[in-house]
């Protein structure tokens, strides 16, 4: 689970070699404040594992990579902004925050068909009571070539993704899904949930050397879903 302890973090390493790829600070971390979590954050910018997480993938092509794409960004994070730079266009989504460009649900965002070449969706689908529906959108408003570019809270321990709609407290959330808000806990079958839109889907982990030198969960890795051409 995202903010569970870091039991499947790399071997510890030196403090002062701890480095974050977004904003190029090197030193000791910072523990998360609300769950004690080590390493959770950078001192500097405050990313979190995630977020340094795609930072690794998507800084493997440079900002040259997102060049004259059209890019739609779900619950948008400040941290991955600058990646997207060069975008022809870039617009941010979400369904209640006031900063978003677009205020729009995820599982009916009324887009029309094939209007983004690439999607982010970093730690939102655990949110989302029907997932289906939004893996789908993400398919329908992509297009043929384009990709979506999804992360979550994963337990690799778990075969398959448990989920319960009869549990709707947040303190039984917090208890089965790892946080208050969360109405899953994803298992090893997400890459087969998301193909079933029609993705071709491939998954991104770190090894562990950048595993230890970021502060990565071993358990964290991105999954690509392409939309075939």
């Amino acid at each position: 689970m995202a903010d569970s302890a870091g039991s499947g973090q790399a071997a510890d390493m030196a403090a002062d070699d701890r480095e974050c790829p977004l904003c190029g600070y090197v030193g000791p971390f910072k523990a998360h404040k609300r769950s004690g979590r080590p390493n959770a954050s950078c001192a500097r910018c405050g990313s979190r594992e995630r977020h340094r997480l795609v930072a690794l993938y998507l800084g493997r092509g440079g900002e040259g990579a997102f060049a004259g794409l059209r890019i739609l960004h779900f619950s948008p994070e400040y941290f991955l902004a600058p990646y997207f730079s060069r975008a022809a266009l870039y617009l941010t989504a979400d369904l209640s925050s006031p900063e978003a460009d677009l205020r729009t649900d995820i599982t009916k965002m009324g887009i029309s068909n094939a209007a983004f070449d690439f999607v982010m969706c970093n730690h939102v689908l655990e949110h989302i009571d029907d997932d289906a529906a939004a893996i789908a959108e993400f398919h329908r408003v992509l297009v043929p070539g384009g990709t979506a570019l999804i992360t979550v809270p994963l337990d690799g321990g778990l075969a398959r993704t448990y989920e319960d709609p009869a549990i709707t407290a947040p303190e039984e959330r917090a208890r089965h899904f790892g946080q208050f808000d969360h109405v899953r806990q994803y298992g090893r079958d997400l890459a087969v949930r998301l193909a079933r839109p029609g993705f071709d889907v491939e998954s991104f982990k770190p090894d562990l050397a950048q595993q230890a030198r970021y502060a990565i969960h071993d358990a964290t890795e991105i999954f690509v879903a392409r939309r075939p051409a």
